[in-house]
């Protein structure tokens, strides 16, 4: 789960930083478009490699959850 989340954060990280270059003008972001269109197949591996990664990150959470109240199937008494 940690693995995943970290590739999602840098994803989102990286997607940050290229919609930050509308402050460099016009210029730079459509070279960064134009960088973006030329990666061909690279692009389309990225794209189902992020998916991949969420629904890995998906299905952890989810046996982490499962894990959780196998280990404790009864409540607490006191809820704080």
């Amino acid at each position: 789960m940690a693995v995943s989340g970290l590739v999602l954060v840098g994803f989102i990280i990286s997607h940050l930083l290229g919609n930050l270059l509308i402050f460099g003008g016009p210029g730079a972001l459509n070279a960064y478009g134009a960088k973006l269109r030329h990666l061909g197949w690279w692009l389309w591996a990225a794209r189902v490699f992020l998916i991949v990664m969420a629904a890995v990150h998906i299905q952890t959470s989810v046996e982490l959850a499962v894990e959780n109240r196998c280990a404790r199937p009864q409540g607490y008494r006191m809820q704080r």
